[in-house]
């Protein structure tokens, strides 16, 4: 039965938390304990959790112990862990449980998990109060106990001053228990500690805000029991009789600010402090005596700021006075004070007794900022009145400077721009009236146009000085210079409209102009009404006059004036009716519609003047003929060459701006037609473009036919770059939309255009839009029967363009390869031949592998070209990319099974394509297949063998490859070199070693050292020639015949050191 106990059986544990031993003892005895398991650790866990003290007597005598679940600590600090019985940790101490103990921390249990008084007394008399070094001070750490009572705590405390000898203030200068105390609201712990001794110099003086009189004469009998307590701090709440006692006991009270205490304690009368106050004087105390140093400030300040109620009388007030008391001292003035807790009668009293409303303190503030101060203590605006009403009949300053902020470093702000910022209308109105004469500065104007502030008030405000000038307001960028403001601008920017109608009624000798804004226009954009912006127009000092400004997307600044303004930024913003009128109003009032807009950029390569008609072209989406009709009315002529360019507005407008669409410039042709204007179609321009040139390059196709059917000429050929219309739709601006320049290449067809007319490169329309990878134009252009396979005198042709990729792409310019393999797919449905290729052009196959255009690549694999093709050096495409390109290509053309046993025009097989290979594993792996292929290893032109290469190129890694298949190590070229010669005389960079690792590879393998080229020279001479030293010491070692050398060296010039040299090598005879 013991055996299949269930130590978490709820009956079992019941047992145990009712401490029923012989229970428990019935159902686990000692002899089944002495058999005790390792899964016995749970009925003891249960006795220490329930303080069962019985059963863990009972557990710890036959030795089942609780160590396991110590997990490293003290079975004291454990045991308070879980808030044992102070039964059970006396039982357990009494069992010498704690004996063998490392030297533990209970107490830091203690205060971490809180606990009773008597457990606390038994582990400090048991185990003493020793803490970690970093921990705070026991009685600090209970006070700031969450988990103890404040009864609890305050036993405690008491358990340890009286029998531990602890010192409560022992860190009194650390740490302010008293301060935290009524800062926390701690009120009865604090009235406790009070009386076994707390310091309360810190709060003395603050305790009537905390306690009820009775409660702070009570703690004062407590406060006095202990030295600690300094009576100087403590008579702020001292009772007249004691204060007095005090007073009269001391021999000197100079220089100890004892007027503070005296003002400061609540519990005396004025009659009490007044009494007090003559000790002191007769004792010589200084009425005027300094306090606070850091913001130094007299007594009389101290209380009327701090101290002084309204409900007072002034009494006291009238003794210090009366005792010489100063009003103002160390630039800090108690009158301030006064008006900012807005107490009028103490003001009026003040101002009596000779206070002096217009001081300025030390931080350059003035009585006005008291007022106006959001901090100060006034209800409304007519408790603000009524003071003003006061400190102005009393002959307050307008005219004072003063600081709106009272922290700001410089008093520089007037009485009404302070009283404006404020927004109290009523106020302002007031200041208005009593001072008709007030200054308002352009700051003051300003912020009450930015506080929107009644119209009404608005307009007496202004009418103080309508004529303002705003000084240096606005900055023009172009010119960078700032410009002075008139206040009519200044109502613009603020949007207020019938203040601007105001003063244009009013006030005819206002500014009526600005240097940044066309003001009418900029009512506009401030949405005034049209009557308004008539008004400003017809006032407008100057409707010629120049402005400027930085326009959108673009790189150039400009200048303009208010017509081109109207025309251009208004263009979306009005209807046509509405600007036809204001055009009319300007032109009324004396505006030039023939002043163009003007680029500051005097650029001769682009347009930098735009007249009337263009811009208002180009900034409106829609055909307006009000608005052209009122511009011919003023002899606007849209034909008229006016621009940089030697070119017409009408030319301008349609060629030169993509805002302007097909259909909308069409529209202006026909009324211009209808108008009678005629069109020069032969007029040019200065870059040698007319008006058909220009609707090519822009796409225009609606336009091209009306100007063809009014016998404009298609077939034209621009003499300089031999440029055809379809050369120029199909090349120029890449932004354009692909279905339009189709539209556009479609219609030059149907009007006769040549189609396979090339320009001065030699280009047809269709090598251009190949080369463009216009997908769309070269369909149209194959639709219409160009030829597929024309060759200009260079051997290009359309599919030897199409992989030109510096030309940027007419469309999606990140699907580049896309739009290229689908444009040469249909070039081969259109009968191109893909495989050509001419004396510099390499075929498209070749290309595609050159720069690495997989999708091309991938597209012509499975286009059914010839993958053998050779280009005009006899390579295969194979052999390029062997040579050069991604391992990806040359694994594609040996999966298609292309041929590997061809040479080249240089008499090179594949092998020695392998050689140009950056990647030496790869070049060995390649070498190693095409060996493997049973293939005709070419010797190579002029017999520069592939051992040759191997050699010239210091191919260390290949010559293992190779070796097998080489039956001659000392084959020469037509020069006569070995192999071994030209590792001693190639040019090519390579580390010495592994120049030296391949001369001793050849030497191994039977080459020769002294066989001579052509002409007489051996690889000792040859190695010489290339100043590698280290092969030459070498070919000396491996019996290079140095007489031979010598009398080689010696039929040429300019080697004396080198025979020197050798001749020093030569053994002597014996």
């Amino acid at each position: 039965m013991l055996d299949s106990i269930d130590f978490n059986n709820p009956e079992l544990i019941n047992i145990i938390q009712k401490d029923n031993i012989q229970e428990f003892k019935n159902l686990i005895n000692e002899e089944y304990l002495k058999k005790q398991n390792s899964n016995f650790f749970m009925p003891i866990v249960y006795a220490i959790e329930f303080s069962s003290i019985n059963i863990t007597k009972y557990l710890l005598e036959n030795k089942i112990s609780f160590d396991f679940i110590l997990n490293g600590s003290s079975k004291l600090s454990y045991l308070l862990s879980r808030n044992v019985s102070l039964e059970l940790l006396e039982f357990m101490k009494d069992m010498d449980e704690f004996n063998k103990e490392r030297d533990s921390l209970p107490l830091d249990q203690l205060l971490e998990n809180g606990t009773d008084f008597e457990t606390f007394k038994f582990v400090v008399n048991n185990f003493g109060i020793k803490r970690y070094e970093s921990a705070r001070g026991v009685i600090e750490e209970v006070i700031d106990s969450e988990v103890i009572g404040d009864n609890v705590k305050i036993k405690i405390i008491n358990f340890l001053i009286n029998e531990h000898n602890y010192d409560i203030n022992e860190n009194e200068e650390v740490i302010d228990l008293a301060s935290k105390l009524l800062g926390n609201n701690e009120f009865y712990l604090f009235e406790e500690l009070v009386k076994l001794g707390l310091c309360v110099n810190k709060v003395a003086f603050a305790l009537p805000e905390f306690f009820t009189e009775a409660k702070v004469k009570e703690l004062v009998f407590y406060m006095k029991k202990y030295e600690i307590n300094n009576i100087n701090d403590c008579l702020c709440i001292y009772d007249f009789d004691t204060f007095e006692r005090y007073l009269i006991g001391l021999d000197k009270v100079k220089d100890e600010n004892f007027f503070i205490p005296i003002i400061i304690n609540q519990f005396l009368n004025e009659k009490e402090k007044i009494t007090l106050s003559q000790i002191i004087l007769q004792k010589g105390a200084n009425i005027n005596e300094i306090v606070e140093l850091d913001n130094p400030t007299n007594i009389f300040w101290q209380f009327i700021t701090k101290y002084y109620k309204k409900e007072n009388s002034f009494e006291y007030l009238q003794f210090l006075i009366k005792n010489g008391a100063k009003i103002e001292q160390e630039e800090q003035s108690a009158l301030f004070s006064a008006v900012s807790n807005n107490d009028i009668e103490l003001v009026k009293y003040l101002i009596e007794n000779g206070a002096n409303i217009n001081f300025i303190d030390y931080n350059g503030a003035t009585i006005i900022n008291h007022i106006l101060n959001p901090q100060s203590k006034y209800k409304n605006e007519d408790e603000q009145i009524q003071m003003f009403e006061l400190l102005l009949n009393n002959k307050l300053d307008t005219e004072l400077k003063t600081t709106f902020y009272i922290n700001s470093s410089s008093n520089t702000t007037n009485l009404f721009e302070a009283i404006v910022n404020t927004q109290k209308e009523k106020l302002i109105e007031y200041i208005l009236e009593k001072i008709p004469d007030i200054k308002i500065n352009t700051t003051s104007v300003y912020i009450a146009l930015s506080k929107k502030l009644s119209i009404d008030l608005l307009k007496k405000i202004v009418s103080k000085n309508p004529y303002m000038i705003f000084e240096r307001w606005v900055f023009c960028p172009v010119r960078k210079q700032r410009f002075d403001s008139g206040l009519l601008e200044l109502t613009l920017h603020h949007k207020n409209e019938e203040l601007t109608n105001y003063l244009i009624d009013n006030y005819p000798d206002i500014k009526k102009d600005s240097e940044f804004y066309v003001l009418s226009l900029y009512a506009i954009n401030k949405g005034f009404t049209l009557d308004t912006v008539k008004k400003l127009i017809d006032i407008d000092p100057d409707l010629n006059k120049i402005y400027y400004e930085s326009p959108e997307n673009s790189e150039t600044n400009a200048k303009f004036t208010s017509v081109i303004g109207l025309l251009k930024n208004c263009a979306e913003v009005l209807n046509e009716d509405d600007k036809a009128m204001l055009l009319k109003q300007m032109i009324k009032n004396g505006a030039d519609v023939s002043i163009p807009y003007k680029y500051l950029d005097d650029s001769k390569d682009a347009i930098t003047e735009l007249g009337s008609i263009a811009i208002h072209g180009i900034y409106c989406n829609k055909f307006e003929p009000k608005i052209m009709d009122v511009l011919l009315e003023q002899n606007q002529d849209p034909f008229e060459a006016t621009s940089n360019q030697n070119e017409s507005q009408l030319v301008t407008l349609l060629t030169r701006f993509y805002s302007v669409s097909d259909e909308l410039g069409l529209k202006y042709l026909k009324y211009f037609d209808e108008k009678g204007f005629t069109i020069d179609f032969e007029s040019e321009s200065i870059d040698s473009r007319n008006i058909l040139i220009g609707l090519s390059m822009v796409n225009k196709a609606l336009c091209i036919k009306y100007l063809a059917s009014k016998g404009a000429k298609i077939n034209i050929v621009n003499e300089i770059n031999g440029f055809t219309l379809l050369h120029y739709a199909v090349s120029h601006y890449d932004k354009l939309n692909p279905i339009k320049r189709a539209q556009t290449v479609n219609t030059l067809i149907e009007l006769g255009c040549d189609i396979e007319k090339v320009d001065s490169n030699q280009y047809t329309a269709l090598m251009y839009a190949c080369q463009y990878a216009s997908f769309e134009i070269v369909k149209t252009l194959l639709e219409a029967s160009a030829n597929v396979n024309f060759c200009n005198e260079r051997g290009e042709c359309a599919v030897t363009v199409v992989l030109n990729t510096i030309m940027t792409m007419h469309e999606n310019s990140e699907e580049s390869e896309l739009y290229r393999s689908k444009i040469l797919a249909l070039l081969k449905d259109y009968g191109a031949n893909l495989n050509y290729y001419s004396e510099h052009i390499y075929p498209i196959l070749h290309q595609s592998i050159l720069k690495n255009k997989k999708v091309i690549f991938n597209t012509l694999l499975n286009l059914d070209i010839d993958l053998n093709v050779l280009d005009s050096q006899g390579r295969t495409a194979l052999m390029v990319a062997v040579a050069y390109a991604n391992i990806y290509y040359v694994n594609a053309l040996i999966t298609k099974k292309v041929r590997i046993d061809l040479i080249d025009n240089d008499n090179k097989s594949i092998h020695f394509y392998v050689l140009n290979r950056n990647n030496t594993q790869e070049s060995v792996m390649l070498l190693k297949y095409f060996l493997s292929q049973d293939i005709e290893i070419a010797s190579g032109k002029d017999g520069f063998s592939l051992l040759h290469h191997i050699a010239s190129d210091v191919k260390v890694e290949l010559f293992s490859v190779i070796k097998p298949y080489i039956t001659n190590m000392n084959i020469k070229d037509i020069r006569g070199f070995t192999p071994l010669h030209e590792v001693c005389y190639s040019n090519t960079y390579a580390y010495e070693k592994d120049r030296m690792k391949l001369l001793e590879l050849f030497i191994e393998n039977g080459a020769d050292v002294n066989l001579r080229t052509v002409d007489g020279k051996n690889a000792l001479i040859l190695a010489m020639y290339k100043a590698h030293f280290d092969l030459q010491n070498r070919l000396i070692d491996l019996g290079t015949d140095i007489q031979v050398s010598i009398s080689i060296l010696k039929q040429l010039n300019d080697f004396d050191e080198e025979i020197e040299y050798l001749q020093s090598k030569l053994k002597p005879f014996s």
